[in-house]
């Protein structure tokens, strides 16, 4: 990782219902795609993996602590931030999420109804919108 590339793993969270668990980002000055829909997770530290980020970030932001083994790696995707700065992420599935034993520690939980996902869209942050977008497309070729 250069000093300019973020390195992050996040997952999109699907409830024991079926409901797409996202992450409404809190409304701070200065925080990148504030109030806007985004999924749990976060930045690599040290020398951890991909997979062994998005368990920690998930436990942290959550309070549910899903063994690593659990989780569905889905697509790696670069992009770049208003700032300039490039960022890698690694994005996971993980499924039958207990939304009732969630305890969210930053932002607000949204739960989404798979029927309704499609209008959440335009309020999530571009990453998380290529991300649902790839498992929706993922999802429907396996009908």
């Amino acid at each position: 990782m250069t000093q300019n590339t973020r390195e992050i793993a996040c997952a999109i969270l699907i409830g024991s219902d079926g409901n797409f668990l996202l992450q409404l980002r809190d409304d701070k000055p200065g925080l990148l795609f504030a109030a806007m829909i985004g999924l749990f997770g976060g930045h690599r530290e040290g020398d951890e993996t991909f997979l062994e980020c998005v368990a920690r970030e998930i436990s942290e932001e959550t309070g549910y602590a899903p063994s690593a083994k659990k989780f569905e790696p889905l697509v790696e995707y670069q992009t770049r931030y208003p700032d300039g700065t490039s960022v890698l992420g690694h994005y996971f599935v993980l499924g039958g999420v207990p939304e009732e034993k969630l305890t969210i520690t930053e932002g607000t939980l949204v739960s989404v109804e798979r029927e309704n996902i499609v209008s959440y869209l335009a309020r999530m942050t571009p990453a998380t919108a290529f991300v649902i977008k790839t498992y929706l497309d993922i999802e429907s070729g396996r009908d």
